[in-house]
């Protein structure tokens, strides 16, 4: 009986995806890819002086960007009414890409102390905001 359920519910999930959204999933994409690297980002953007203090920084880094989603959801929803659709993607395509590319070129912690965090914490808001417009805008 369990298993009829399972396979009811399974086919009515399958029954309401939507291919006209392809980021339906993809749009948690780097929020998993920078949770998966926690290790090796924290270690290289944030003191080991204080592991605590170290953690705290890599979660609130990220906790920056996804609470910057809905503020990017009112902005580029604003965008699209006023400049269509298209162009506020694009953008925000441009918003994940950009912040992408630079983080895997900031310097260390130990290469520029405090600018480092600082500077991931920018992009990542960034980031949380250019996601917010693919997903809610």
């Amino acid at each position: 009986m369990v298993g009829a359920g399972l396979a009811s519910h399974q086919k009515s999930l399958h029954d309401e995806h939507n291919p006209s959204q392809p980021t339906l999933h993809a749009h948690r994409y780097d929020f998993i890819v920078y949770v998966e690297l926690s290790k090796t980002l924290s270690a290289l953007f944030f003191s080991s002086a204080n592991p605590v203090a170290q953690e705290l920084g890599y979660w609130s880094v990220w906790a920056g960007g996804y609470l910057a989603r809905p503020i990017g959801a009112v902005f580029f929803g604003h965008l699209g009414d006023a400049y269509g659709r298209r162009p506020t993607l694009l953008l925000s395509i441009l918003g994940m890409t950009v912040p992408s590319i630079l983080v895997g070129a900031l310097p260390t912690y130990a290469q520029a102390g405090v600018v480092a965090p600082v500077l991931l914490g920018l992009l990542r808001l960034v980031q949380g905001l250019a996601l917010g417009g693919e997903v809610c805008g």
